[in-house]
């Protein structure tokens, strides 16, 4: 059985190709912010909670 959500992805991926989207670098940048921006909201989030709890 074909899995539904990689069925989706594939052509999603073939779409947004055509229209001219490097999914590569859109992958590596996603990767990027995760890494980055994203770590460095939860440790403002963190410790702004941690002031509040005291």
């Amino acid at each position: 059985m074909i899995d539904l959500s990689a069925d989706a992805r594939v052509k999603l991926a073939r779409l947004l190709s055509n229209i001219g989207l490097d999914m590569d670098k859109q992958e590596a940048e996603k990767a990027n912010f995760l890494k980055t921006v994203l770590r460095n909201w939860d440790n403002e989030a963190k410790e702004r909670e941690s002031k509040l709890n005291k």
